[in-house]
């Protein structure tokens, strides 16, 4: 009996992990003729994106970026050129898929916008730029990330960012994800979605207040030794 009660417990055990949801990752592919591939929380990658290097921002946010995670230096929001209601990253790879082999492959396994402590965006699934198609490649963009402007929702351009990215299958040098400085921008302070609720001033007291409230702390002193005699 004792046995028997052991092996109901190993045998449920066994059932429930079975039963537990998955948590893999699904993967998205994006060759060079896809423009507007779905990503999670409404963001989207686009495959034929041909931004020359001439309109690529310098430096970049991320630089010589092999397997990772690199996180990039804060950076305002001002700097990233939108497109209607998207911010729009470009990622640059240096695979130049002469071949079209399946060996010029790459994946982004993830990418993170943060501001400060706050995460406005991260990559749900791994991408994997698609080598057999001859394209994304040569002298431009590989892909441009688009995010949601309403991820943003109470920043303003002012407000710094950080990009983290990561990925595998790399196999010529290094790459790069990087803004255009051709495009729309914001001005400094501008409010980037919804309401912004203004940051209130630090009120730092000026030194003859100080001055008299340390006269009228002594008088009060005074005045109750006064009494008290």
């Amino acid at each position: 009996m004792k046995y028997s009660r052991r092996l109901i417990v190993v045998v449920g055990s066994l059932v429930a992990l079975y039963m537990l949801p998955s948590t893999t990752f699904a993967l998205i592919i994006v060759s060079g003729s896809d423009s507007n591939v779905a990503l999670n929380d409404d963001a989207y990658a686009d495959g034929t994106d041909a931004t020359a290097p001439s309109a690529y921002s310098n430096p970049e946010l991320i630089k010589n970026l092999q397997a990772g995670p690199v996180t990039s230096d804060p950076t305002p929001l001002y700097e990233i050129p939108f497109d209607g209601d998207f911010f729009v990253f470009v990622y640059d790879q240096q695979e130049t898929n002469s071949d079209g082999g399946a060996a010029k492959t790459i994946q982004l396994t993830s990418i993170s916008i943060d501001i400060g402590d706050t995460n406005i965006w991260t990559l749900a699934e791994t991408i994997e730029l698609d080598g057999t198609t001859y394209s994304p490649q040569g002298n431009a963009g590989d892909m441009a990330l688009y995010v949601p402007l309403s991820l943003f929702a109470g920043f303003t351009a002012s407000d710094h960012f950080t990009f983290s990215a990561s990925q595998a299958n790399y196999d010529n040098g290094g790459e790069e994800w990087i803004l255009r400085n051709v495009g729309n921008f914001f001005e400094p302070g501008d409010c980037i979605s919804g309401t912004c609720e203004p940051k209130s001033p630090t009120v730092v007291p000026e030194p003859s207040i100080i001055a008299l409230m340390f006269t009228g702390l002594m008088g009060m002193v005074f005045v109750r030794r006064r009494m008290i005699t």
